[in-house]
């Protein structure tokens, strides 16, 4: 179901509205999850298993296919001599951005997953004050989606060098931060940066791939991103054998990663040149 929502936006809308639309998309993702965090806290207290009763919100999707539009059609190719025309082929660049987001799940779970050992290890707070900071992710997710399309108005090609230079100045902030403020301003950024460059990828895949392709792509793209969670455990492995431990040196490898993404993009530009006018 992951990849659904954007494929029916980037065939259903072009433009400014598609944008718009994708960061609505993360802004309720990321909204969703803060509800179901609250909600199994509040079912767990009446037992464990009446927090199998969240599964029921799914009715509410149910409801929304039911009354959804469908995507116009994409026209049928006349046949050459006789013979079918060729279908059109998943652009390489899907696979680029899919690759993208195996690396950003690979380099960003070790950091959530050891949120609280790094809270209890610098002294900055316990397992609650770590929960705070992972949560107050989740809500700059929902404002970075609710202002994507705004934010993509407005800056265009540069959006993504900038999400990338303020995820690395996240990271940072949690590697050399003491305190439940300075670490909570890393997790900010990193939200932010992510619900910026998630629906600015997503845009960037209905603009340079074939109508036809959009589903699979976006599949592709959700399937890479989720076995970069994954596969952090083994980059954790191999950071201890390497470095020793496995706490703060993923936080130092992202944020050199992820800076120097942000100078590739601030020299590549993705977006073809319509998207600049």
């Amino acid at each position: 179901m992951a990849p659904l929502g954007n494929a029916l936006i980037i065939g259903l809308y072009e433009g400014q509205k598609q944008a718009a639309y994708l960061g609505y998309g993360t802004l309720l993702m990321n909204g969703g999850g803060i509800i179901l965090q609250m909600l199994g806290g509040a079912l767990a207290d009446v037992g464990w298993k009446t927090t199998f009763f969240g599964h029921l919100l799914g009715i509410i999707s149910i409801v929304c296919l039911i009354f959804l539009p469908e995507p116009a059609k994409a026209p049928v190719q006349p046949e050459t001599n006789g013979k079918p025309a060729a279908k059109d082929k998943i652009s390489p660049f899907v696979y680029a951005i899919a690759i993208l987001f195996l690396l950003f799940n690979i380099l960003n779970y070790p950091v959530m997953l050891n949120m609280s050992l790094m809270f209890e290890m610098k002294g900055a707070g316990g397992a609650t004050m770590a929960a705070t900071a992972l949560s107050l992710y989740t809500v700059a997710g929902c404002v970075a989606g609710f202002l994507f399309g705004t934010i993509f108005k407005m800056m265009k090609r540069f959006c993504l060098p900038i999400a990338f230079f303020l995820w690395a100045i996240g990271a940072y902030c949690i590697y050399i931060g003491k305190t439940m403020a300075v670490m909570s301003a890393g997790t900010i950024l990193i939200g932010f940066a992510f619900s910026v460059i998630m629906p600015a990828a997503f845009t960037l895949v209905g603009m340079r791939t074939p109508p036809s392709t959009v589903a699979i792509g976006t599949s592709i793209i959700m399937a890479l991103m989720n076995l970069g969670g994954f596969l952090s455990s083994f980059w954790l492995s191999l950071l201890k054998t390497i470095c020793g431990e496995n706490i703060y040196s993923p936080l130092l490898v992202e944020t050199v990663i992820i800076a120097v993404l942000g100078v590739v993009f601030l020299i590549y530009n993705p977006f073809p040149k319509q998207a600049e006018q």
